[in-house]
């Protein structure tokens, strides 16, 4: 799929994109985490000029209320845990996807001797609470609930946080057809419904938006990422992505992500 910067160039002065799905962490966040102003008024631009501007997160809708304010997007839908949860531009969850075997996760990631979360829609829990958590509700600006696992409801999501190396080794061992598992970040391994994809939510969004999958760009640099690059008109992988992220994006951005995005509404 991949194809050259150049070529990438002369598909934005001859198409009119008219939404923008981006990842945040890896992708417009810098190496420190945040998202600079730069990048901010980018955003905001982008949404002046009429794009939709759409984040993919794997963040429950609660935790993107600061970032979504903002970049301006309060009145964007926005794409949730990796896909399990999807959010309209009123704040109505409109799309869900629960994992139905989600204990199996809580189980191994116990025996692996991994931190374990479980999210519930916007609701965070854990069944100990450690350094590794409190870490995680530093990171997202949330704060966990300490319940047994097996007394929770609709869970959306599992989530592992333990070693970069440990989370590579486990990523390919749990695989399987009973979720999705894949790294968000290269310490966090998460676990989500097979319905459950960034690229699924892309086309959701577009359909609710009435705008054509081929007027879609999709912006990421994770595995979690793979499925919305593949899916939207135009797949742009950032220069830190993943080598996965890469081989399934239409073209690597070997610029700064704000002129990827100022080139697609100024063509």
């Amino acid at each position: 799929r991949s194809i050259s910067s150049s070529f990438v160039i002369w598909i934005a002065s001859n198409m009119k994109y008219k939404l923008l799905v981006t990842d945040i962490d890896g992708t417009l966040t810098a190496n420190d985490g945040i998202i600079n102003e730069k990048t901010a008024h980018t955003i905001k631009k982008a949404v002046e000029h009429g794009m939709y501007v759409v984040l993919a997160s794997g963040r429950a809708f609660a935790a993107t209320k600061v970032l979504r304010k903002y970049l301006g997007l309060v009145n964007m839908p926005t794409i949730c845990q990796n896909g399990a949860v999807v959010v309209d531009a009123d704040g109505a969850v409109v799309e869900k996807y629960t994992l139905g075997s989600y204990l199996e996760p809580c189980k191994r990631g116990k025996e692996y001797g991994c931190g374990v979360v479980a999210w519930c829609g916007d609701e965070l829990y854990c069944e100990s609470y450690d350094e590794r958590v409190a870490e995680y509700e530093r990171i997202l600006g949330v704060s966990a609930s300490v319940r047994p696992f097996d007394e929770l409801d609709d869970v959306t999501k599992v989530l592992w946080i333990t070693t970069d190396e440990k989370a590579e080794r486990l990523e390919a061992e749990m695989q399987s057809d009973k979720y999705v598992c894949h790294r968000s970040r290269k310490n966090f391994l998460e676990f989500v419904s097979n319905d459950a994809t960034k690229g699924n939510a892309l086309e959701s969004i577009a359909r609710m938006l009435g705008v054509s999958v081929l007027e879609t760009v999709a912006l990421g640099d994770g595995m979690n990422d793979i499925s919305m690059l593949r899916s939207a008109g135009l797949g742009a992988a950032v220069k830190n992505a993943a080598k996965e992220a890469k081989e399934n994006a239409d073209t690597v951005i070997d610029t700064d992500v704000c002129d990827f995005i100022l080139g697609l509404i100024d063509a």
